[in-house]
């Protein structure tokens, strides 16, 4: 369900009973006496932290760094989506193309990902089609 550009608030005292681990407040996702988080969870929270993020309010795509020591994220930039309501975008496989599929604008922008600041450039290739809504890379048969 998506919520039209609302900030959403929650109970953290309300979300910590549900979750005992998180009461000292700090959550160790695989911690070597368990956790309470399967692996699959927190390697798909850390991969969302990681990579970039569609933003539909201001219709750009923002990228995040993360410190390998501490593990704080930092802001690397906000990109214009050159397009309306990014709904989704999609990263080929070897990770060198963001698509971007704007769904008011019907379009997906392609933009290249400099491997190593993870900033993206627009290429300039648009691709007309209506409403898109995600991006699925397929292997080729």
């Amino acid at each position: 369900m998506s919520l039209p550009h609302e900030q959403m608030t929650f109970d953290v005292d309300a979300i910590r009973r549900c979750f005992p681990a998180l009461s000292a407040g700090t959550a160790y996702f695989d911690g070597p006496g368990g956790s309470q988080t399967p692996t699959a969870v927190a390697d798909a929270i850390r991969d969302a932290i990681l990579r970039p993020l569609a933003n539909r309010g201001h219709n750009t795509i923002v990228v995040y760094s993360m410190d390998n020591q501490t593990g704080t994220l930092a802001l690397v930039e906000h990109v214009p989506t050159q397009g309306k309501i990014p709904r989704g975008f999609g990263i080929d496989p070897e990770g060198n193309w963001l698509l971007a599929a704007n769904q008011e604008s019907d379009s997906v922008v392609v933009f290249r990902i400099d491997l190593k600041s993870g900033r993206l450039a627009p290429t300039g290739q648009t691709i007309e089609v209506g409403a898109p809504v995600s991006v699925v890379f397929v292997p080729a048969k």
